[in-house]
Protein backbone atom coordinates (compact mmCIF):
# COMPACT_ATOMS: atom_id res chain seq x y z
CA UNK A 1 0.00 0.00 0.00
CA UNK A 2 1.46 2.85 -1.30
CA UNK A 3 0.85 6.51 1.23
CA UNK A 4 -2.00 7.61 -1.74
CA UNK A 5 -5.02 6.28 -0.06
CA UNK A 6 -6.26 5.76 -3.09
CA UNK A 7 -4.76 2.69 -3.63
CA UNK A 8 -5.85 0.97 -0.03
CA UNK A 9 -8.17 -1.94 -1.53
CA UNK A 10 -11.33 -3.04 0.89
CA UNK A 11 -13.50 -6.10 0.96
CA UNK A 12 -16.76 -4.43 1.89
CA UNK A 13 -18.77 -5.26 5.02
CA UNK A 14 -22.14 -4.75 5.28
CA UNK A 15 -22.41 -2.28 7.29
CA UNK A 16 -20.41 1.15 6.20
CA UNK A 17 -18.14 1.88 8.97
CA UNK A 18 -17.29 5.71 9.73
CA UNK A 19 -14.10 4.88 8.22
CA UNK A 20 -15.60 3.74 5.44
CA UNK A 21 -18.07 6.85 5.55
CA UNK A 22 -14.82 9.57 5.86
CA UNK A 23 -13.38 7.54 2.98
CA UNK A 24 -16.31 8.18 1.00
CA UNK A 25 -16.37 11.92 2.04
CA UNK A 26 -12.87 12.41 0.42
CA UNK A 27 -14.05 11.55 -2.97
CA UNK A 28 -12.72 8.23 -2.81
CA UNK A 29 -14.25 5.62 -5.06
CA UNK A 30 -14.83 2.20 -2.91
CA UNK A 31 -16.11 -1.02 -5.53
CA UNK A 32 -17.02 -3.75 -3.82
CA UNK A 33 -15.06 -6.96 -4.50
CA UNK A 34 -18.18 -9.52 -5.05
CA UNK A 35 -15.28 -12.46 -5.99
CA UNK A 36 -14.13 -12.32 -2.88
CA UNK A 37 -16.89 -11.52 -0.50
CA UNK A 38 -19.35 -14.44 1.26
CA UNK A 39 -22.12 -14.23 3.98
CA UNK A 40 -19.35 -14.47 6.49
CA UNK A 41 -16.83 -11.90 7.22
CA UNK A 42 -14.12 -10.98 5.35
CA UNK A 43 -11.31 -9.43 7.45
CA UNK A 44 -7.70 -8.43 8.26
CA UNK A 45 -6.13 -8.11 4.08
CA UNK A 46 -2.63 -8.35 3.22
CA UNK A 47 -0.88 -7.51 0.12
CA UNK A 48 2.10 -8.33 -1.25
CA UNK A 49 4.24 -5.41 -2.81
CA UNK A 50 3.48 -6.14 -6.20
CA UNK A 51 -0.30 -5.88 -5.09
CA UNK A 52 -0.82 -9.28 -6.95
CA UNK A 53 -1.50 -11.67 -4.54
CA UNK A 54 -3.97 -10.75 -1.44
CA UNK A 55 -4.20 -12.88 1.37
CA UNK A 56 -7.46 -12.30 3.85
CA UNK A 57 -8.94 -14.19 6.84
CA UNK A 58 -12.92 -15.39 7.00
CA UNK A 59 -15.43 -17.41 8.53
CA UNK A 60 -17.00 -18.69 5.78
CA UNK A 61 -16.38 -22.12 6.52
CA UNK A 62 -17.07 -25.34 4.59
CA UNK A 63 -13.43 -26.96 4.50
CA UNK A 64 -12.55 -30.36 5.45
CA UNK A 65 -10.52 -29.27 8.38
CA UNK A 66 -13.09 -26.85 9.74
CA UNK A 67 -16.82 -25.71 9.33
CA UNK A 68 -17.42 -22.14 10.63
CA UNK A 69 -14.01 -20.82 11.92
CA UNK A 70 -11.99 -18.45 10.50
CA UNK A 71 -9.38 -19.41 8.21
CA UNK A 72 -6.67 -17.70 6.34
CA UNK A 73 -7.38 -17.13 2.60
CA UNK A 74 -5.71 -15.93 -0.82
CA UNK A 75 -6.47 -14.52 -4.16
CA UNK A 76 -4.34 -13.49 -7.23
CA UNK A 77 -4.62 -11.61 -10.73
CA UNK A 78 -2.42 -10.92 -12.97
CA UNK A 79 -1.96 -7.58 -13.14
CA UNK A 80 -3.05 -4.28 -11.14
CA UNK A 81 -5.72 -3.81 -13.54
CA UNK A 82 -7.36 -7.59 -13.38
CA UNK A 83 -9.94 -8.72 -11.54
CA UNK A 84 -9.22 -11.12 -8.29
CA UNK A 85 -9.41 -14.58 -8.72
CA UNK A 86 -11.88 -16.82 -6.26
CA UNK A 87 -10.26 -17.00 -3.30
CA UNK A 88 -8.60 -20.34 -1.87
CA UNK A 89 -7.92 -21.72 1.56
CA UNK A 90 -4.43 -22.53 2.83
CA UNK A 91 -4.00 -25.96 3.06
CA UNK A 92 -3.45 -27.77 6.52
CA UNK A 93 -1.40 -27.12 8.95
CA UNK A 94 -1.58 -23.84 8.29
CA UNK A 95 -5.77 -24.00 8.73
CA UNK A 96 -7.18 -26.00 10.71
CA UNK A 97 -10.19 -26.59 13.12
CA UNK A 98 -9.30 -23.49 15.10
CA UNK A 99 -9.09 -19.43 14.01
CA UNK A 100 -6.55 -18.32 12.27
CA UNK A 101 -6.60 -14.66 12.26
CA UNK A 102 -4.77 -11.63 11.61
CA UNK A 103 -2.86 -12.50 8.42
CA UNK A 104 0.58 -10.49 7.27
CA UNK A 105 2.50 -11.44 4.21
CA UNK A 106 6.05 -10.35 3.58
CA UNK A 107 6.72 -8.06 0.58
CA UNK A 108 8.38 -10.41 -1.49
CA UNK A 109 5.66 -13.21 -0.73
CA UNK A 110 7.56 -15.81 1.17
CA UNK A 111 7.01 -15.04 4.83
CA UNK A 112 3.78 -15.52 6.70
CA UNK A 113 2.36 -15.04 9.96
CA UNK A 114 -0.83 -14.61 11.64
CA UNK A 115 -2.47 -15.60 14.89
CA UNK A 116 -3.81 -18.68 16.20
CA UNK A 117 -5.14 -19.14 19.31
CA UNK A 118 -5.30 -22.54 20.69
CA UNK A 119 -5.85 -24.54 24.26
CA UNK A 120 -2.16 -25.20 24.81
CA UNK A 121 -1.29 -21.23 23.15
CA UNK A 122 1.17 -20.58 25.72
CA UNK A 123 3.22 -23.93 26.14
CA UNK A 124 2.90 -23.95 21.93
CA UNK A 125 4.66 -20.57 22.10
CA UNK A 126 1.67 -19.02 20.52
CA UNK A 127 -0.57 -16.61 19.97
CA UNK A 128 1.51 -15.77 16.36
CA UNK A 129 3.01 -18.03 13.59
CA UNK A 130 5.10 -17.76 11.07
CA UNK A 131 5.83 -20.20 7.76
CA UNK A 132 7.93 -19.54 4.97
CA UNK A 133 7.98 -20.83 0.87
CA UNK A 134 10.49 -20.69 -1.52
CA UNK A 135 9.85 -19.70 -4.41
CA UNK A 136 6.47 -21.10 -5.55
CA UNK A 137 7.23 -24.39 -3.41
CA UNK A 138 4.81 -25.42 -0.85
CA UNK A 139 4.82 -23.07 2.65
CA UNK A 140 6.68 -25.30 5.17
CA UNK A 141 5.31 -25.96 8.75
CA UNK A 142 4.21 -22.78 10.64
CA UNK A 143 6.82 -22.05 13.65
CA UNK A 144 5.92 -19.81 16.57
CA UNK A 145 7.13 -16.75 17.45
CA UNK A 146 7.15 -17.60 20.81
CA UNK A 147 9.91 -16.11 23.43
CA UNK A 148 9.32 -12.66 24.90
CA UNK A 149 6.19 -12.12 22.57
CA UNK A 150 4.46 -15.60 24.21
CA UNK A 151 5.51 -14.09 27.57
CA UNK A 152 4.06 -10.83 26.96
CA UNK A 153 0.46 -12.56 26.59
CA UNK A 154 1.51 -14.41 29.88
CA UNK A 155 1.93 -11.72 31.83
CA UNK A 156 -0.27 -9.01 30.87
CA UNK A 157 -3.34 -11.52 30.49
CA UNK A 158 -4.30 -10.38 27.20
CA UNK A 159 -6.42 -12.24 24.92
CA UNK A 160 -7.48 -10.05 22.78
CA UNK A 161 -5.65 -8.12 19.34
CA UNK A 162 -6.79 -6.50 16.44
CA UNK A 163 -4.05 -6.20 13.98
CA UNK A 164 -0.37 -7.08 13.40
CA UNK A 165 2.57 -6.26 10.83
CA UNK A 166 5.97 -6.83 10.64
CA UNK A 167 9.08 -3.95 9.71
CA UNK A 168 11.45 -4.66 7.25
CA UNK A 169 14.07 -6.04 9.70
CA UNK A 170 12.00 -9.19 11.33
CA UNK A 171 10.14 -6.74 14.14
CA UNK A 172 6.67 -7.24 14.69
CA UNK A 173 3.87 -4.54 15.80
CA UNK A 174 0.59 -5.91 17.10
CA UNK A 175 -2.93 -4.82 19.04
CA UNK A 176 -3.77 -6.22 21.80
CA UNK A 177 -5.78 -5.29 25.13
CA UNK A 178 -8.11 -7.16 27.75
CA UNK A 179 -10.57 -7.54 25.71
CA UNK A 180 -11.98 -7.28 22.10
CA UNK A 181 -14.99 -3.99 22.73
CA UNK A 182 -12.13 -2.69 25.69
CA UNK A 183 -9.40 -0.06 24.98
CA UNK A 184 -6.24 -1.57 23.21
CA UNK A 185 -2.62 -0.28 22.22
CA UNK A 186 -0.02 -0.93 20.05
CA UNK A 187 2.87 -2.73 21.25
CA UNK A 188 6.52 -3.68 19.25
CA UNK A 189 8.82 -6.02 19.67
CA UNK A 190 12.60 -6.03 17.70
CA UNK A 191 13.73 -9.56 16.61
CA UNK A 192 17.34 -10.08 16.96
CA UNK A 193 19.83 -10.84 15.14
CA UNK A 194 20.01 -14.23 16.66
CA UNK A 195 16.46 -14.14 16.31
CA UNK A 196 15.21 -13.92 19.65
CA UNK A 197 12.81 -11.14 20.49
CA UNK A 198 13.56 -8.27 22.63
CA UNK A 199 11.02 -7.69 25.42
CA UNK A 200 7.61 -6.30 24.16
CA UNK A 201 7.00 -2.44 24.69
CA UNK A 202 4.13 -0.14 24.10
CA UNK A 203 4.75 2.43 21.38
CA UNK A 204 4.84 6.04 21.93
CA UNK A 205 1.41 7.22 20.18
CA UNK A 206 -0.46 5.60 22.08
CA UNK A 207 -2.74 7.50 24.26
CA UNK A 208 -5.59 6.36 26.97
CA UNK A 209 -8.13 5.84 24.19
CA UNK A 210 -8.41 3.27 21.24
CA UNK A 211 -5.72 2.39 19.02
CA UNK A 212 -5.66 -0.48 16.37
CA UNK A 213 -5.90 -2.08 13.17
CA UNK A 214 -2.13 -1.81 12.41
CA UNK A 215 -0.58 -2.06 9.01
CA UNK A 216 2.44 -0.93 7.68
CA UNK A 217 3.27 0.49 3.96
CA UNK A 218 5.34 -0.92 1.39
CA UNK A 219 7.17 1.82 2.29
CA UNK A 220 8.63 0.07 4.91
CA UNK A 221 8.11 2.80 7.72
CA UNK A 222 4.34 4.63 7.32
CA UNK A 223 2.36 3.16 9.65
CA UNK A 224 -1.53 3.43 9.64
CA UNK A 225 -3.34 2.77 12.73
CA UNK A 226 -7.37 3.49 13.78
CA UNK A 227 -7.71 5.28 16.69
CA UNK A 228 -10.21 7.04 18.82
CA UNK A 229 -8.17 10.08 20.19
CA UNK A 230 -9.43 13.15 20.54
CA UNK A 231 -9.22 15.28 17.64
CA UNK A 232 -11.13 13.30 15.16
CA UNK A 233 -13.50 13.13 13.24
CA UNK A 234 -15.17 10.70 15.50
CA UNK A 235 -15.13 7.27 16.01
CA UNK A 236 -11.99 5.30 14.66
CA UNK A 237 -10.74 7.24 12.53
CA UNK A 238 -7.40 6.73 10.17
CA UNK A 239 -4.16 7.71 11.41
CA UNK A 240 -0.61 7.55 10.36
CA UNK A 241 3.13 7.67 11.52
CA UNK A 242 6.68 7.80 10.12
CA UNK A 243 8.77 5.03 11.72
CA UNK A 244 12.65 5.69 12.57
CA UNK A 245 15.74 3.57 13.27
CA UNK A 246 15.39 4.31 17.31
Amino acid sequence: MKKNLSSIFFIWSLAVSPVFAQLIGAGIRITRQDILNSPAPETNIALTANRLTMYFSSSRGGNWWNQDDSDIYYAIRLDTLAPWSKPLPLPTPINDELNQDEVYISPDGSTLTYQRWSYDWALEGGPYFETTRVGNRKWQNPNTLGGEITEFFIKTGFRATDGMTRLWDGSIIFAAGPEFKQPMDLFYSKRSDNGDWQKVVPLLCNTKQDERSVFLAADGKTLYFASNRPGGKGGLDVYRLELREN
